[in-house]
């Protein structure tokens, strides 16, 4: 609705969809023309002058960006709202412009060598038929399509997950990892014991990113850089990297090397494994290498930081400034013609920002921006579902302190955070008679929780939310009691146990969260789930969960 407002009211860059976009400016602005402010009003709650002013805002503010992450991408049509919003900074001209929205700027390195070949078929899990265009396959399914008999399991290798907590349908897939029929033999590879380790045949411990080797080349910057992650502290008990444990492994499985596997692990440990990666790069091998980036941690240096100003200046004081239009850049090789000439262009078939997504109508899809309204949340006039102030939508979220559930068992973090409420709106606990800190039961269409409300004015009053933090039975902080020991997994012999002054309490809302697949990006719809939300009812207890696996199909 915002593009539709920018086109009609002629603010857009013309110049720009027309030269580097597929899909011409009179064209975009006929179809944009049935997204109307009012349509919007309606399923978003935002006000039509509302939505009708920013968008103005943004098309008349010079440079103007958007930035997109989990919000509108974890839904059941993830892939259209991602598109959707990515027209904004497209039809303003807002890409590779100084403050736009700018390519990744990433620096490769290599692989030691030989490289070992990749498998040549791959497998339903690999690149499941059902979700040709999802590009980071669609792990939630896993236990499903496991159990249906569409993936035959003989060993099951976890690598720093925990399945069984942190997926949606956790519950599925501790049914389906205990199943010894479906998944004959597991292995965990893991820094500590979780839901998902307790029911692996063998866990293989691992190493957090403190204590071992690592490469880096995050595309997170306007200025490329390579790093390196250097080990601070000694590992823990007999934890070693993963890399030396599938070098041990290798080398008891292949310790002449007939059965060609050994010469791929030539390596001493995890410090010259990275250092095999970054060697023949052209530049850092002149600079110095490996030992270069320990002793500097990236490469290359642009310059230093001027704390007068905030800004990167060179050895003449003056500021550097980042390359922009990248796209623009001549390129004989290049896809794009632009003026008679090849250009770098956009990583497309056509190297132009593709508005008219071909494959996306092979496939059965819209191949322009669109919006698709969830089936779960409204019928087809437009009208909510969502029954008057019992029902609402859940959504999960993450703590500013904590990554995900993996952090539960840190000491320091776990002070300061260390519970996880579901978070409600006044008005509608008010409604239903929900106080802070009582106990409410939140029901899906898979079971129910029982957790602690935390009333607050700074929710919408048709949604709950339950960050993923917590909840976990393993570890000594996770379980962590001002008034008792921790559970057996939590060790006696942490001098800072003695310092625990609270007492960690969460519940795992996502077994109760069904699977709800993006069926183009294959991502999960995690701020979809309708729930039905009440008082604890008699006999509930604070962290009960009761699911029927077979609603979860």
């Amino acid at each position: 609705a915002m593009a539709n407002v920018i086109m009609q009211e002629g603010l857009e860059d013309t110049e720009f969809i027309n030269t580097w976009t597929n899909y011409s400016a009179d064209k975009l602005k006929k179809y944009l023309k049935q997204f109307t402010p009012k349509m919007a009003e309606k399923y978003s709650g935002v006000a039509a002058s509302d939505i009708r002013r920013i968008a103005i805002e943004f098309a008349t503010t010079k440079p103007a960006v958007i930035f997109t992450y989990r919000g509108p991408s974890m839904h059941l049509y993830g892939a259209y709202n991602e598109r959707a919003l990515m027209l904004l900074p497209i039809i303003t001209g807002n890409i590779e412009n100084k403050g736009g929205y700018c390519l990744p700027r990433g620096m490769g390195y290599n692989q030691p060598q030989p490289k070992p070949h990749s498998g040549k078929n791959p497998t339903f899990l690999a690149s499941p038929p059902d979700f040709p265009l999802a590009s980071h396959k669609v792990c939630q399914l896993v236990p499903f399509w496991i159990k249906d008999g569409k993936q035959k399991v003989s060993v099951y290798f976890s690598y720093m997950s925990d399945e069984a907590f942190t997926f949606p349908g956790s519950t599925v897939w501790d049914e389906t990892l205990r199943d010894e029929k479906l998944i004959p033999y597991s292995v965990s590879f893991s820094n500590q014991m979780n839901e998902t380790a307790n029911l692996m045949d063998i866990i293989l411990p691992g190493v957090s990113y403190l204590e071992r080797s690592d490469p880096e080349s995050m595309p997170n910057s306007l200025f490329p850089w390579l790093g390196i992650r250097q080990p601070v502290v000694k590992p823990l008990g007999d934890s070693i990297e993963f890399r030396e444990i599938c070098k041990k492994i290798i080398h008891k499985m292949d310790p002449n090397g007939s059965r060609g596997m050994k010469k791929y692990w030539n390596f001493k440990d995890g410090e010259d494994m990275v250092r095999q990666q970054f060697k023949g790069i052209k530049g850092l091998d002149e600079a110095g290498g490996y030992d270069f980036l320990k002793e500097n941690g990236l490469w290359p240096i642009y310059g230093k930081l001027d704390p007068a100003t905030g800004r990167m200046v060179g050895k003449d004081g003056k500021e550097i400034e980042a390359e922009y239009g990248l796209h623009m850049k001549p390129d004989p090789k290049g896809k794009a013609m632009v003026n008679g000439k090849k250009r770098s262009g956009f990583g497309t078939p056509d190297g132009k920002i593709n508005i008219y997504t071909k494959h996306y109508e092979e496939y059965g899809f819209n191949p322009l921006p669109t919006f698709k309204a969830h089936p779960w949340h409204w019928d087809k006039k437009g009208n909510s579902k969502l029954k008057k102030d019992s029902q609402m939508v859940l959504t999960t979220f993450k703590w500013n302190i904590h990554t995900q559930s993996r952090t539960q068992n840190v000491g320091i973090l776990n002070e300061i955070v260390n519970k996880n409420p579901a978070w409600i709106n006044k008005g509608t606990a008010d409604a239903l008679k929900i106080g802070q800190g009582d106990l409410i039961r939140i029901t899906s269409p898979v079971g129910y929780i029982v957790t602690k409300a935390h009333v607050t004015e700074g929710m919408h009053p048709k949604v709950i939310a339950i960050s993923n933090t917590f909840g976990s039975k393993f570890g000594r902080y996770a379980t962590a009691s001002k008034n008792g020991k921790p559970s057996v997994w939590g060790s006696q012999k942490d001098p800072e146990l003695k310092n625990i002054w609270w007492s960690a309490e969460g519940v795992n809302p996502n077994p109760i969260i069904p699977v709800s697949t993006d069926p183009i990006g294959g991502g999960q719809g995690w701020y979809d789930t309708v729930v039905t939300v009440s008082k604890a009812k008699r006999g509930d207890k604070f962290g009960d969960t009761k699911v029927d696996n077979k609603k979860h199909y």
